[in-house]
């Protein structure tokens, strides 16, 4: 299959709610990437995540409204602008907080050759 640059509009990806988190999917593979999933997420003030771990890496880039990371025994407030980076094995959870929904693009490395070459060796 030829690789070629792929472009995507946000309106015209699949809308996926996490409660009351909207989370639409770039790209992924099976949907024009080989091992990158990258996507966007919107959700109100108030709104928590549960505790838990990613697949893989992430990073993200907050484009509006402010967000508190609780990682490990840290504590993080991030705000338009921030970028952050959460290994995969570190337990975490979000809060969205101030006044204003949150916008956030991440990439994430849930299908990184390495990461998945880690994981076989793991279940040996």
């Amino acid at each position: 299959m030829e690789r070629k640059p792929l472009v995507r509009r946000l309106e015209d990806t699949k809308v996926e709610r996490r409660g009351a988190v909207e989370k639409r999917v770039f790209f992924a593979p099976g949907k024009g990437s080989e091992c990158v999933r990258f996507s966007y997420y919107c959700g109100k003030p108030g709104t928590e995540s549960d505790l838990h771990t990613n697949k893989g890496d992430d990073c993200s880039y907050i484009l509006q409204g402010e967000i508190k990371i609780e990682a490990g025994d840290e504590t993080y407030f991030l705000r338009e602008g921030d970028v952050f980076y959460m290994p995969s094995d570190l337990p975490h959870k979000a809060s969205i907080i101030g006044d204003k929904e949150i916008k956030i693009i991440t990439a994430h490395c849930d299908f990184c050759p390495l990461y998945m070459e880690k994981e076989k060796k793991e279940r040996r």
